[in-house]
């Protein structure tokens, strides 16, 4: 239904939306790899995408349309978690930004 373009005209990505991410990485072959960043990058897609109600013809993609509420709500959880313990290190220094990290998981809009 659409394509992942990088910079260099080239897809970079499957776009099959069933692979489950974990902090950010995707398993190819039994490696959990950082998804790839292309900047600038465009998505291709045919007007039954538009009309599919995914919201690309108003602000773009959300975690929801792309991965689901259950994988987009599991996706948050690994992340809140990933940041909390990188934030531990840094003990009470860290107060203000453990606060918004358990503020904005709680967020529901």
């Amino acid at each position: 239904n659409f394509i992942f373009i990088g910079s260099d005209g080239t897809r970079f990505m499957n776009e099959d939306l069933s692979f489950t991410l974990r902090h950010g990485k995707i398993n190819r072959s039994g490696q959990w790899v950082n998804l790839e960043a292309h900047n600038p990058c465009w998505i291709v897609f045919g007007q039954e995408v538009l009309d599919a109600g995914l919201g690309l013809d108003r602000k773009g993609f959300t975690y929801v349309s792309l991965l689901g509420l259950e994988q987009s709500a599991q996706l948050a959880e690994q992340l809140k978690e990933k940041s909390l313990q990188q934030l531990a290190q840094y003990g009470d220094k860290a107060a203000f930004l453990k606060a918004l990290v358990l503020e904005l998981s709680r967020r529901k809009k």
